[in-house]
């Protein structure tokens, strides 16, 4: 099955940490703790026996669980993944940077919803200056670096242009992620393409339109949140896929597996356009 092979399979969205280290008006998970080491490497070996080939660590900020590393080296050691990656608000990647590379991560999603120091400290109660310190010790260590932004209306979406000029220098995937459905400060990415120019069209991955400018040296990135080809484990062990939700608590490696490979393929519902209704 060609698809299992690589880049264009699911990617495994796993939340270690749930615990809110910045206190931002725009807060992405709520108040817990640390999913437990044993459980993340559990949930990984399970992904990578149902089909997974990439993965990444996320949550309110993973390079602050006390194992990350280790988790890191172990979930490499299973040589089931082509990518391994970390979704960070990327102040902590300017000591870490070598460390990550090292224990096999070849991915950095970079969290980043403003360039403007006192905004961001407003919108993610954190210092400017250490995530783009992070940011640029990422880069000269090599990993694929995507800078990840949610467009919120009346807040960010001024800003659309200043984002896409860093990828004129920089070998980044700039991505503009529109809100969910629904979401009162949603917007629009078309107006993307507008406001840079000579933009053409590459491809689609990931549920992303991917552009770029022949002198740019990185890409910009069209998603949406529902489109994006995701399946997500939260801090709780919620495993989310198909629109619905399942606990992984308890369960050994078998039935872990089980459910991951439902997560993991295609929902034949969508797919075959079946309506189950119960009788």
């Amino acid at each position: 099955m060609a698809r299992r092979g690589g880049l264009e399979t699911p990617i495994l969205e796993l939340c270690i940490t749930a615990k809110p280290y910045y206190n931002g008006i725009f807060p992405e998970f709520p108040a817990g703790g640390e999913m437990d080491f044993d459980d993340i490497l559990d949930i990984a070996e399970a992904a990578g026996k149902a089909g997974f080939r990439r993965i990444i660590l996320t949550g309110s900020e993973p390079l602050r669980h006390p194992d990350i590393v280790d988790i890191c080296i172990e979930i490499g050691r299973m040589r089931d993944f082509v990518e391994i990656g970390i979704s960070t608000m990327g102040a902590e990647l300017r000591n870490m940077s070598t460390t990550l590379k090292g224990a096999g991560v070849n991915l950095l999603e970079i969290r980043l919803d403003t360039l403007q120091k006192i905004k961001y400290e407003f919108m993610a109660g954190g210092n400017m200056s250490h995530v783009l310190k992070g940011i640029s010790a990422a880069e000269k260590v090599g990993f694929l670096i995507r800078t990840m932004t949610r467009i919120i209306g009346g807040t960010n979406e001024d800003e659309a242009y200043d984002f896409c000029d860093v990828t004129k220098r920089h070998c980044f995937e700039q991505w503009f992620i529109e809100l969910p459905q629904g979401s009162a400060n949603r917007v629009s990415s078309d107006f993307i393409p507008g406001i840079r120019r000579n933009l053409r069209e590459i491809d689609r991955r990931d549920g992303a339109r991917r552009f770029k400018v022949e002198s740019d040296a990185g890409l910009i990135c069209l998603a949406q949140y529902e489109d994006m080809n995701r399946v997500r484990v939260s801090a709780d062990m919620m495993l989310s896929a198909h629109d619905e939700q399942v606990s992984l608590k308890g369960m050994d490696m078998d039935a872990l597996t089980e459910k991951l490979r439902w997560a993991f393929e295609p929902d034949k519902r969508m797919r075959f356009g079946i309506q189950l209704v119960e009788a």
